[in-house]
């Protein structure tokens, strides 16, 4: 219902920016400026509100943008957020391969509190394709409902996004008019979209059970999974080594 894993490869860009040398990282920075990384919005954020913008900050779209030019990507599909560092990518594919390459970008869903959902501000302020539906509820409890007078809930409409994502047009359109005229139960939104996601995601973590019992089966598939990469990266290297330039 999400990947099908006979059909897709899962790579690892440590296998091809580990192996950069000091020489082929001043040779990536030279193909863009400071001034077109400082582009970016969240730095112009920063710096309007003089705030620092680290080194490491600036190279990490360079560094995203040449997992297109290891991969060879035609198409990118990522979070809005994320847009800057693709289309670095879409600009380094054209420098080392001379074509285009096509970038998708999705809405982000906030987290409980209203921020981008990251496990970086905390668990709880995730839904994990792993919780069952009550760990869901728990953690939706959390999520801000009240607003100012006359304005709009910033949680509640995370809340109805979600739920216009999971759950069918007639449950969405019901707690959408109830939004609208004031009759709204946030408790029973709440409860109702944890069980939702929780129902879409049972396939998942049932079979996720059953892998995580057979230790020896996980064991083979990484096996298998390291030898093959490890074929690919070192073809790979050849490859991005020759279009910039290295032996």
């Amino acid at each position: 219902r999400i990947l099908d894993f006979n059909k897709i490869e899962i790579r690892f860009n440590g296998d091809w920016l580990n192996k950069l040398t000091y020489s082929d990282i001043v040779k990536l920075m030279a193909k863009t400026t400071v001034q077109q990384l400082m582009e970016r919005d969240m730095f112009q954020e920063r710096v309007k509100h003089n705030k620092p913008v680290h080194g490491h900050e600036i190279m990490y779209p360079m560094l995203q943008g040449y997992d297109s030019v290891s991969m060879d990507v035609d198409l990118e599909i990522g979070g809005s957020d994320q847009l800057f560092n693709m289309m670095m990518g879409r600009v380094l594919q054209k420098i080392y391969r001379d074509k285009e390459k096509w970038v998708l970008t999705t809405p982000i869903i906030n987290g409980t509190d209203g921020r981008k959902m990251s496990k970086s501000y905390g668990l709880s302020h995730v839904l994990e394709l792993a919780d069952e539906p009550e760990v869901i509820l728990a953690k939706l409890k959390k999520a801000v409902t009240a607003s100012e007078p006359g304005e709009k809930s910033p949680g509640v409409e995370n809340l109805l996004l979600l739920l216009k994502n999971f759950a069918d047009e007639a449950v969405y359109n019901k707690f959408v008019e109830a939004e609208k005229n004031g009759t709204i139960k946030y408790g029973e939104l709440k409860a109702t979209l944890a069980q939702v996601i929780g129902d879409y995601f049972a396939d998942f973590r049932e079979n996720r059970t059953q892998y995580l019992e057979d230790r020896s089966y996980l064991a083979t598939v990484l096996a298998d999974g390291e030898e093959r990469a490890s074929k690919i990266a070192k073809a790979t290297m050849k490859e991005i080594r020759h279009l910039i330039g290295i032996r």
